[in-house]
Formats: structure tokens, sequence, C-alpha cells
């Protein structure tokens, strides 16, 4: 085997380990405070009032992209 041969082996090994771990960040999500920032930046003073609807409708996409993700 020559020099390449085997530096070339022995990268297929290390692609090939099974004991690697792919780490993954833990979820966070966004406060009440972020939801309503996000919420009177599409809907300025004036405009729809913020309501528990709007944390709720929030925290239902929060959910979706969390299930998507993991």
């Amino acid at each position: 085997m020559t020099g390449y041969q085997s530096k070339k082996a022995a990268a297929l090994d290390k692609l090939n380990d099974d004991d690697v771990q792919v780490y993954q960040r833990p979820w966070v999500g966004l406060t009440d405070e972020e939801i309503g920032m996000a919420f009177r930046a599409v809907f300025p003073v004036g405009g729809v009032v913020f309501t528990n609807g709007a944390t709720k409708f929030a925290q239902t996409i929060e959910r979706k992209l969390k299930e998507k993700n993991t």
C-alpha cells in the first residue's frame, strides 16, 4: 500500500467511525417579551392590539418548527 492509499484508508476509517456523536443545540424558544416585540414590529402603534392570541399563535409556530427540526 502506498503512503497516499494508507492516508486515504485512515481518513475513510475516521468517516465511518460509529462513535462520532453529532452535537445538537437545545431548542430555545421565544420569550413573551420577544413575541411582543415581533408583534409590534409587524403591527405598529395604532394597529392591532397585542393579545394572548398573538402569544398562542407564536407558540404554535414554535412548536411546529421544533417538531420539524428534531
